[in-house]
């Protein structure tokens, strides 16, 4: 999880503090990531963590979302009885048996190669692909149905089925 954490922390950084060099920043998302998660094992509570970077870091919406979901679920429910629903940020390195994709517009451009740079966003896709063990469902948006059109989105599953 320090990793993961450490990894979403240095653009961050990096956005904020322009003149640090790319291997102080790397140490400063290091060191909030062991304290943030030393934060939650203490509370238990995923706002409590992200509060310690908020005192000190500007942070906007997005990436907030993308680094409190890093943290683990503080719900009560038994874990069997849970369905996770998690960043692709913070399955990277896991594995499921069902894995349920959900297929965003910014996603989509590279799955249906509209955009074919490769880029950290073309790799998050291909994480995102490469987890489930046997059964791999998808979920498409409606934004993205309306931007590409049904037919195009079953011509391009056409070829992979």
């Amino acid at each position: 999880m320090r990793e993961n954490l450490a990894e979403e922390l240095e653009p961050l950084l990096s956005e904020n503090h322009p003149t640090k060099d790319t291997l102080t920043v790397k140490k400063v998302a290091y060191y909030y990531a062991g304290k943030m998660i030393e934060k939650y094992r203490n509370t238990g509570k995923k706002k409590d963590a992200m509060a310690l970077l908020s005192k000190c870091e500007k942070i906007d919406s997005r990436r907030y979302g993308i680094i409190i979901n890093i943290f683990e679920d503080e719900s009560p429910i038994k874990q069997e009885d849970k369905i996770f629903v998690k960043s692709i940020d913070y399955i990277k390195g896991m594995e499921g048996e069902k894995c349920l994709f959900i297929l965003t517009n910014d996603l989509a451009a590279y799955l249906f190669d509209d955009n074919t740079e490769m880029n950290k966003t073309k790799n998050k896709l291909y994480v995102a692909l490469t987890r489930s063990l046997n059964e791999l469902s998808m979920y498409i948006l409606k934004e993205v149905e309306n931007k590409y059109t049904k037919k195009r989105i079953q011509d391009s599953f056409e070829g992979y089925l």
